[in-house]
This record gives structure tokens, sequence and C-alpha cells, in this order.
């Protein structure tokens, strides 16, 4: 995104109208339906793809604009890896260049001061893709701003599993008393547990539904 890429006027007046209302803490999103919308333009799937991320880009500005403290993008699904391997190599690709923006001074993520965090099984992440990740997250760390939280490589059930592992440990050191394990102590023991209840929307090609 180039530095003199803004939200225009209009646009930013009308984020401050909705500012002046109640706006949700926390907005999630899952990204789906990027490869419907390139089939019914019959182009390649990467070009749907770009398209996703580079209209999750829009929207996040959006987001802060309005003011929303955190952002989560659920952007790729454990079981994302069992597609062609073609379209696995293009995700990792994209990916490795929007994570290397994320580092460029101009980009959303800096010119908002945004932490980043990524939730997942980043072992299962290819290495150059990794280095990437870890290098925008250390750059964004003395960070103060909104938190974007993105889920690579992630299932809710592997994130579960953690948790259930991080409250085993837990007990086992004495740590945790077995009568204080309840839903508290395990959303607490959840690597995304970072940032506050809010809205989830799920992106997808002609719908898009929200939940509480």
């Amino acid at each position: 995104m180039a530095a003199d890429r803004r939200l225009p006027w209009w646009l930013r007046w009308t984020c401050a109208i909705f500012r002046a209302g109640e706006v949700p803490r926390h907005v999630a999103f899952i990204m789906d339906g990027n490869r419907r919308y390139a089939r019914q333009l019959g182009v390649e799937l990467q070009a749907g793809h770009t398209a996703g991320f580079d209209k999750l880009e829009q929207v996040l500005e959006w987001c802060l604009e309005l003011g929303v403290e955190a952002v989560t993008v659920f952007a790729f699904s454990i079981d994302n890896f069992r597609r062609p391997a073609a379209e696995v190599d293009a995700l990792m690709s994209l990916a490795r260049d929007k994570f290397a923006h994320f580092q460029a001074h101009e980009s959303l993520i800096q010119r908002y001061g945004m932490r980043l965090q990524i939730v997942g099984d980043l072992h299962l992440v290819p290495p150059a893709v990794l280095a990437e990740m870890e290098r925008a997250v250390a750059l964004t760390r003395t960070h103060t701003g909104p938190l974007l939280n993105v889920c690579f490589a992630y299932t809710a059930q592997h994130e579960l599993l953690h948790a259930t592992r991080a409250i085993v440990a837990a007990t086992r050191a004495g740590e945790l008393d077995v009568d204080e394990i309840d839903e508290h102590a395990i959303s607490r023991a959840m690597p995304s547990n970072v940032a506050p209840d809010g809205q989830q929307v799920r992106a997808a090609w002609r719908r898009c539904q929200t939940r509480s």
C-alpha cells in the first residue's frame, strides 16, 4: 500500500460519525469464498485469493478508522493444506509477500502502529513464510496500537488441544488446582485469548454473516 493511499475524506467522515455510537472492540473475519469468486470471474484461483487479501486490507483500515481495538483474521486453516499442491504453494507465496509487506514503513500495520500476533501450528508453515512472519511480529512487538491477530495453519480443535495440554501441565506443576478449571481457565490458556470479546464476520462470495 502506498504511503499516500488513505481513505477518501467522505469515508473518514462516515467513520467519524459511526465512532460516536457503539463500536465493537474486537472484530474477527473468516476469509471464505475466494475460489468461488475466481471461478465466477473465470480467472485463476490465485487471482481470487489475491483479491481477497486486498479487500481484507481495505476492510482492516475501515476497522481502524472506526476505532476497533483488535482484529482477528482466520487466514489459513490446517485443513487447507489438503488442497492441490499448486494452490497451496500459491497461497504460501502470497502469505510470504503480505507478511513481508507488513514490515514496510508505508504499510497499514506500521502507519497505525498495530501489534501483530500469529496463532497456529507454525511447525507446518514453510520456512520462507515463517521467516517473514517472525520478522513482522518482532518489528511490531513494541507497538501500542490496535492488535492484528492472524490465525494461520490453525483450527479451533488444535487450539483447544493446546489449551488442554497447557492446563494439564499447570495442574501437574501445582500452578492450577483441578477445582479451578472452568471456562475462564480454558479461555486464558488459549493462544488467541489476547483480544476483547467482539463480533465475528464470515466474509464470503455473495454472503456476509455476523455473529456475536
